[in-house]
C-alpha cells in the first residue's frame, strides 16, 4: 500500500507549533519573535494563539552647573513591561492540499498589556533633593487581516516556512494614569512576519 500523501495527513497533524518573527511596531509592544500554537479542526481552518513578554531597562544621568556654580547631577532609570497574546484564524485558500506551496487568508485579534515605572532623582553638590516616581499600565486592543503563504519543506513537508503581510487596526487603547492620550489611535499599519511552522 502507498503511503499516505499531503492530502491525506491534513488532519492527521492537527496541531502545529511555530515561531515567527514578527515587524509589528514597537508601540503595541510585540515581541520581535512570537512562538504560536495551532489546531486545525477543519481541513481549511486553523486557529493560532500566540504570545510574548518583553522587559526593557534604561538609566541615564546628566550633569549641568548653576549660574553661581553649584553642581546639578540628574538621574533616571526606568522599566517597560509588556505582554502580547494574538490569536487569529487562518484559512487556506489553495483548494488542493496535496501543493507544496499554500497561500492563506489571515484574521484575528491581538491584546497588548503593558507596564512603566520609572524615576528621577536630582542632586545638588551631591545631596539629593528631589526625587520623583511613577508607574502607567497600557492596554491595547487590536484587529487585524492579511495574506499569507507556506512552503512545505521536506517530503512529509511537515516542516514549513511562512511569510505574511498583515494590516492592524487599534480599536482600544486605555492609559492609566490618564494623561490624556487614552482615546488615541493607532493604524492602520502594516506589517510583516517570517517563521517556521512543524505538525505535530
Amino acid at each position: 500500500m502507498a503511503a499516505p500523501g499531503p492530502a491525506a495527513d491534513s488532519l492527521r497533524h492537527r496541531w502545529t507549533v511555530g515561531l515567527r518573527y514578527a515587524g509589528e511596531p514597537n508601540f503595541y509592544g510585540f515581541g520581535k519573535f512570537l512562538p504560536t500554537v495551532g489546531y486545525q479542526w477543519r481541513p481549511r481552518w486553523e486557529v493560532e494563539v500566540g504570545g510574548a513578554y518583553r522587559n526593557n531597562r534604561y538609566e541615564g544621568s546628566a550633569t549641568g552647573f548653576t549660574v553661581d556654580g553649584k553642581q546639578l547631577d540628574y538621574q533616571y532609570h526606568g522599566q517597560t513591561r509588556w505582554t502580547v497574546v494574538p490569536v487569529r484564524v487562518r484559512y487556506t485558500l489553495t483548494r488542493r492540499a496535496e501543493r507544496r506551496l499554500q497561500f492563506d487568508a489571515l484574521g484575528g485579534v491581538a491584546l497588548s498589556f503593558g507596564r512603566n515605572s520609572w524615576e528621577q532623582i536630582e542632586l545638588e553638590n551631591a545631596v539629593e533633593t528631589y526625587r520623583y516616581q511613577a508607574q502607567a499600565r497600557s492596554f491595547y486592543g487590536l484587529v487585524g487581516l492579511g495574506l499569507g503563504g507556506r512552503y512545505g519543506l521536506g517530503p512529509s513537508r511537515r516542516l514549513e516556512l511562512a511569510a505574511e503581510w498583515t494590516l492592524h487596526q487599534q480599536l482600544v487603547h486605555r492609559f492609566r494614569p490618564d494623561y490624556g492620550t487614552n482615546r488615541s489611535r493607532f493604524g492602520p499599519v502594516g506589517y510583516w512576519g517570517l517563521g517556521l511552522r512543524y505538525k505535530l
